[in-house]
């Protein structure tokens, strides 16, 4: 995880980007060929081996962190009947890529 989100506060900031998602078939390790929408960062992104567990309840990096807040998304996101996927940004951060959302939906979601 970035040092931001593990409680390094002298890190430099992190800037967080949200878009749409359109249909990218080069994105095989993620569900981006449906509808959604994706959260993404350019902190230092999360290791491989720790993408399936970050959104697990009690799963943290941070010192003083509960592990609570990416298992309340990814809570969220399954009562609303939609999926997430773990995944890199472009530029190597972390990027959260939201789907099965009825596409009506995302006609609210304003492209930059």
């Amino acid at each position: 995880m970035n040092d931001a989100a593990a409680g390094d506060t002298e890190s430099a900031s992190v800037t967080v980007r949200v878009g749409r998602l359109e249909v990218d078939r080069s994105r095989t390790e993620t569900t981006a060929c449906e509808p959604g929408f994706y959260v993404e960062n350019d902190g230092t992104g999360i290791p491989d081996d720790e993408k399936v567990s970050v959104l697990d309840e009690g799963d943290t990096t941070a010192n003083d962190g509960t592990g609570f807040g990416l298992a309340i998304v990814r809570d969220s996101i399954r009562a609303h009947g939609w999926s997430i996927a773990v995944t890199d940004a472009d530029d190597g951060g972390a990027r959260f890529e939201i789907t099965g959302i009825d596409r009506s939906a995302l006609d609210d979601l304003e492209q930059p």
